[in-house]
């Protein structure tokens, strides 16, 4: 029998009782079919399933105040903790990670999720793609602009021989870059007007040989050119 000063706490008890008893129920179904469906081990799944478990657990707590309470007995602050050990738990991953799920959520609807092979010239899409290359062009250009000065401005200074060596492979290690990504910039181009999404990725993942070469060439001639003890030449008035 309920205590008479447990008599106000009966209507809430009651209300506690039947959201444990319907989250029991709905979230056991959830875990369920995440073990037992292959199509819900998605990544949005798996938090979605561990805010089943977390509310699951959660909820369990109130057949403990449930006892409590229409049998009129209480307990200590130590055997109340380890009773609702589980019950904290859950309690304290259910927000973050139905935060977790909301923002998971929101970056699929404003960049759905596209499932491809993790490879660089992929990691842009859209508009940014076709933009990344257009802008590559005047990248491009500018390099041939800047080292053709540079060489005008070599030529005039006095003792200019004793660079030549270093220059030349400068110069070749920049024509293999500009050749590279040139070639790599030209074919995503050609990509981005493809129809067909697999043939748009294969042309841009073989695109990568010519920058690649160049990128490996680079890494082996720039040492050479670093470790090059030479003095800049000056000019005085």
């Amino acid at each position: 029998m309920v205590a008479e000063v447990n008599q106000p706490l009966v209507p809430i008890t009651l209300f506690y009782l039947f959201c444990a008893i319907v989250s029991c129920t709905g979230n056991s179904i959830m875990i369920i079919l995440f073990i037992k469906e292959r199509n819900f081990h998605s990544p949005c799944h798996y938090m979605i399933t561990f805010c089943c478990l977390a509310d699951l657990m959660h909820l369990c707590g109130h057949f403990v105040f449930n006892y409590h309470v229409f049998a009129d007995v209480t307990d200590s602050q130590a055997n109340c903790y380890w009773m609702l050990f589980f019950t904290s738990i859950g309690k304290c991953m259910a927000n973050p990670l139905r935060l977790m799920t909301g923002i998971d959520r929101l970056i699929a609807c404003k960049s759905p999720v596209v499932q491809i092979y993790c490879t660089v010239p992929l990691a842009f899409a859209g508009p940014t793609f076709s933009q990344f290359n257009t802008s590559g062009i005047f990248v491009n250009v500018a390099i041939v602009i800047v080292y053709f000065f540079t060489y005008l401005q070599l030529r005039s200074y006095a003792g200019a021989s004793q660079m030549k060596v270093v220059f030349r492979s400068i110069l070749w290690t920049v024509i293999l870059v500009i050749i590279g990504w040139s070639s790599v910039t030209i074919a995503n181009q050609f990509a981005i007007f493809a129809k067909d999404a697999a043939t748009r990725k294969l042309i841009s993942i073989y695109a990568g040989i010519g920058v690649n070469l160049a990128c490996a060439t680079q890494s082996t001639n720039m040492p050479f050119v670093v470790c090059s003890d030479y003095p800049v030449p000056r000019q005085y008035d």
